[in-house]
Protein backbone atom coordinates (compact mmCIF):
# COMPACT_ATOMS: atom_id res chain seq x y z
CA UNK A 1 0.00 0.00 0.00
CA UNK A 2 1.44 3.43 -0.82
CA UNK A 3 0.59 6.74 0.80
CA UNK A 4 0.87 9.46 -1.82
CA UNK A 5 2.08 12.97 -1.11
CA UNK A 6 -0.60 15.68 -1.15
CA UNK A 7 0.81 17.05 -4.42
CA UNK A 8 0.43 13.63 -6.02
CA UNK A 9 -3.13 13.27 -4.72
CA UNK A 10 -4.14 16.65 -6.13
CA UNK A 11 -2.73 15.82 -9.55
CA UNK A 12 -4.38 12.41 -9.48
CA UNK A 13 -7.70 13.88 -8.37
CA UNK A 14 -7.81 16.08 -11.45
CA UNK A 15 -7.36 13.08 -13.73
CA UNK A 16 -9.32 10.50 -11.78
CA UNK A 17 -10.70 11.49 -8.38
CA UNK A 18 -12.01 8.11 -7.17
CA UNK A 19 -9.09 5.65 -7.40
CA UNK A 20 -6.68 7.37 -4.98
CA UNK A 21 -9.05 9.42 -2.83
CA UNK A 22 -10.76 6.54 -1.04
CA UNK A 23 -7.67 4.45 -0.23
CA UNK A 24 -5.82 7.57 0.93
CA UNK A 25 -8.68 8.57 3.24
CA UNK A 26 -8.81 5.01 4.61
CA UNK A 27 -5.05 5.07 5.24
CA UNK A 28 -5.20 8.43 7.01
CA UNK A 29 -8.18 7.24 9.08
CA UNK A 30 -6.29 4.09 10.06
CA UNK A 31 -3.26 6.14 11.14
CA UNK A 32 -5.48 8.54 13.11
CA UNK A 33 -7.30 5.72 14.93
CA UNK A 34 -4.23 3.64 15.77
CA UNK A 35 -0.93 5.32 14.93
CA UNK A 36 0.99 2.26 16.17
CA UNK A 37 -0.83 -0.11 13.80
CA UNK A 38 1.05 1.19 10.78
CA UNK A 39 4.54 2.32 9.91
CA UNK A 40 5.14 4.99 7.30
CA UNK A 41 8.48 4.38 5.61
CA UNK A 42 10.68 7.09 4.13
CA UNK A 43 9.60 6.06 0.64
CA UNK A 44 5.98 6.75 1.57
CA UNK A 45 4.99 3.09 1.82
CA UNK A 46 2.54 2.23 4.58
CA UNK A 47 3.10 -1.12 6.23
CA UNK A 48 0.68 -2.55 8.73
CA UNK A 49 1.87 -4.96 11.39
CA UNK A 50 0.39 -7.81 9.38
CA UNK A 51 2.30 -6.68 6.24
CA UNK A 52 5.66 -6.96 7.95
CA UNK A 53 7.63 -10.03 6.95
CA UNK A 54 7.47 -12.87 9.43
CA UNK A 55 11.10 -13.66 9.94
CA UNK A 56 13.27 -16.27 11.49
CA UNK A 57 15.09 -15.16 14.63
CA UNK A 58 18.00 -12.79 14.05
CA UNK A 59 20.96 -13.20 16.41
CA UNK A 60 23.20 -10.18 16.99
CA UNK A 61 26.50 -11.80 17.93
CA UNK A 62 28.85 -9.48 19.79
CA UNK A 63 30.52 -12.35 21.64
CA UNK A 64 32.54 -15.41 20.76
CA UNK A 65 32.42 -16.81 17.22
CA UNK A 66 29.34 -18.98 16.76
CA UNK A 67 30.14 -22.61 15.96
CA UNK A 68 28.00 -25.17 14.14
CA UNK A 69 27.51 -26.95 17.49
CA UNK A 70 26.26 -23.75 19.13
CA UNK A 71 23.96 -23.15 16.16
CA UNK A 72 22.51 -26.66 16.58
CA UNK A 73 22.00 -25.93 20.31
CA UNK A 74 20.22 -22.67 19.49
CA UNK A 75 17.97 -24.37 16.94
CA UNK A 76 17.01 -26.89 19.59
CA UNK A 77 16.32 -24.20 22.22
CA UNK A 78 14.17 -22.17 19.81
CA UNK A 79 12.53 -25.08 18.02
CA UNK A 80 13.25 -23.66 14.56
CA UNK A 81 15.64 -24.49 11.75
CA UNK A 82 16.06 -21.07 10.15
CA UNK A 83 18.17 -18.63 12.16
CA UNK A 84 20.11 -15.60 10.92
CA UNK A 85 23.39 -14.89 12.71
CA UNK A 86 24.86 -11.39 12.35
CA UNK A 87 28.46 -11.45 13.56
CA UNK A 88 29.19 -7.86 14.56
CA UNK A 89 32.54 -6.32 15.47
CA UNK A 90 33.31 -7.24 19.05
CA UNK A 91 36.60 -5.54 19.88
CA UNK A 92 36.57 -2.49 22.17
CA UNK A 93 39.07 0.29 22.64
CA UNK A 94 39.29 0.50 26.43
CA UNK A 95 40.69 4.03 26.19
CA UNK A 96 37.73 5.42 24.20
CA UNK A 97 34.11 6.05 25.25
CA UNK A 98 31.90 2.98 24.79
CA UNK A 99 28.75 4.76 23.64
CA UNK A 100 30.04 5.60 20.15
CA UNK A 101 31.76 2.23 19.81
CA UNK A 102 28.49 0.42 20.56
CA UNK A 103 26.57 2.71 18.20
CA UNK A 104 29.02 1.82 15.44
CA UNK A 105 28.75 -1.91 16.26
CA UNK A 106 24.97 -1.94 16.09
CA UNK A 107 24.89 0.26 12.99
CA UNK A 108 27.03 -2.42 11.32
CA UNK A 109 23.99 -4.75 11.50
CA UNK A 110 22.35 -2.57 8.80
CA UNK A 111 18.89 -3.01 10.32
CA UNK A 112 16.16 -0.50 9.49
CA UNK A 113 13.96 1.11 12.11
CA UNK A 114 11.22 -1.36 11.12
CA UNK A 115 13.65 -4.27 11.56
CA UNK A 116 14.75 -3.11 15.01
CA UNK A 117 11.15 -2.83 16.17
CA UNK A 118 9.69 -5.96 14.62
CA UNK A 119 12.27 -8.69 14.03
CA UNK A 120 12.58 -11.40 16.66
CA UNK A 121 16.01 -10.34 17.91
CA UNK A 122 18.35 -12.31 20.14
CA UNK A 123 21.62 -11.02 21.55
CA UNK A 124 24.88 -12.78 22.29
CA UNK A 125 26.36 -10.09 24.52
CA UNK A 126 29.93 -8.88 24.38
CA UNK A 127 32.44 -10.86 26.39
CA UNK A 128 33.56 -7.58 27.96
CA UNK A 129 31.02 -7.31 30.79
CA UNK A 130 31.19 -3.53 31.15
CA UNK A 131 30.10 -3.09 27.50
CA UNK A 132 26.93 -5.20 27.88
CA UNK A 133 24.77 -2.58 29.65
CA UNK A 134 25.61 -0.03 26.93
CA UNK A 135 24.64 -2.57 24.25
CA UNK A 136 21.34 -3.36 25.99
CA UNK A 137 20.53 0.35 26.45
CA UNK A 138 21.17 1.01 22.75
CA UNK A 139 19.09 -1.97 21.61
CA UNK A 140 16.24 -1.06 23.96
CA UNK A 141 16.32 2.50 22.61
CA UNK A 142 16.19 1.28 19.02
CA UNK A 143 13.43 -1.31 19.47
CA UNK A 144 11.49 -0.20 22.55
CA UNK A 145 12.01 -3.54 24.31
CA UNK A 146 14.77 -5.92 25.24
CA UNK A 147 15.98 -8.65 22.90
CA UNK A 148 16.21 -12.27 23.93
CA UNK A 149 19.56 -13.19 25.47
CA UNK A 150 21.58 -16.18 24.30
CA UNK A 151 23.76 -17.40 27.18
CA UNK A 152 26.75 -19.45 26.14
CA UNK A 153 29.02 -21.60 28.29
CA UNK A 154 32.32 -23.28 27.52
CA UNK A 155 32.12 -26.82 26.20
CA UNK A 156 33.76 -29.05 28.80
CA UNK A 157 37.03 -30.57 27.62
CA UNK A 158 37.16 -28.63 24.34
CA UNK A 159 39.44 -25.60 24.35
CA UNK A 160 37.80 -22.48 22.88
CA UNK A 161 34.45 -24.16 22.16
CA UNK A 162 31.15 -22.73 23.36
CA UNK A 163 27.61 -24.07 23.47
CA UNK A 164 24.23 -22.47 24.13
CA UNK A 165 23.16 -22.96 27.74
CA UNK A 166 19.83 -21.09 27.56
CA UNK A 167 17.82 -18.38 25.88
CA UNK A 168 16.52 -15.78 28.33
CA UNK A 169 13.48 -13.64 27.50
CA UNK A 170 14.74 -10.34 28.92
CA UNK A 171 11.46 -8.52 28.28
CA UNK A 172 9.54 -11.14 30.28
CA UNK A 173 12.19 -10.92 33.01
CA UNK A 174 11.71 -7.15 33.11
CA UNK A 175 7.92 -7.47 33.30
CA UNK A 176 8.16 -10.00 36.14
CA UNK A 177 10.55 -7.72 38.02
CA UNK A 178 8.14 -4.77 37.67
CA UNK A 179 5.63 -6.70 39.74
CA UNK A 180 8.10 -6.74 42.63
CA UNK A 181 8.13 -2.93 42.97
Amino acid sequence: MRLASSRHVLASNIESPQPLAIPLIAQIAQIAVDPYAVTLTRSGEVMTKTDLPQSAPVVLNLGHPFSEGALADLREHLGCDEITILNLPSAYDLNAPFEQQVTDQLDAANLTSIDWQNLPLLLIPPSLAVASPVVLAQIHGRRGSFPGLVRQVRTAGVLGAWRVAEVVDLEATRQAARERR
